[in-house]
């Protein structure tokens, strides 16, 4: 199998239905995303919307001991925000862009590879990024199996 290349796209704009966390611990960031896609699922059943899009997290920032993120899924104009779910709009921008395949330990492998590319083309970064889950996790997966779409948006004027 080859290992796919980072390439530069223009992302679509994306309404979607997120659950927010501010200062989640790296340790906690399992059962952050866990409880959040509950609560996630929980409301698009409840309004008989369908996710638009793959599962994703937008960080805001550079993780550090904790992390600023928003976990969830595109949804269309029908869905309304509930007091644990909220209305994001995310924009439309050029971004670096690559798939990773493989398990979720060795994303920061990846992700280090986007970035060097990037900064190799000269490209400024934005103070964002998004991860998109093409495979569920699912128990017992096999982590070759698995891909995660990473964007990385390019800082614009």
């Amino acid at each position: 199998m080859t290992t796919p290349e980072p390439t530069i796209v223009t992302l679509a704009p994306v309404r979607a239905a997120v659950v927010e966390g501010t200062g989640v611990p790296m340790t906690a960031i399992r059962d952050f995303f866990d409880s959040s896609f509950q609560l996630l699922g929980a409301a698009v059943a409840q309004q008989g919307v369908a996710p638009g899009t793959a599962a994703f997290a937008r960080y805001a920032g550079q993780p550090t001991d904790t992390l600023d993120l928003a976990v969830g899924f595109g949804v269309g104009p029908e869905f309304v925000a509930t007091e644990e779910v909220s209305v994001m709009e995310i924009p439309g921008v050029r971004a670096g862009q690559l798939v990773h395949v493989g398990g979720y330990d060795t994303l920061g492998t990846s992700w280090d590879r986007l970035v060097g590319w990037l900064q190799g083309q000269g490209e400024p970064l934005a103070d964002w990024f998004l991860e998109e889950y093409l495979t569920e996790p699912v128990p017992g997966a096999d982590p070759a199996d698995m891909r995660t779409r990473l964007s990385y948006p390019l800082a614009t004027g």
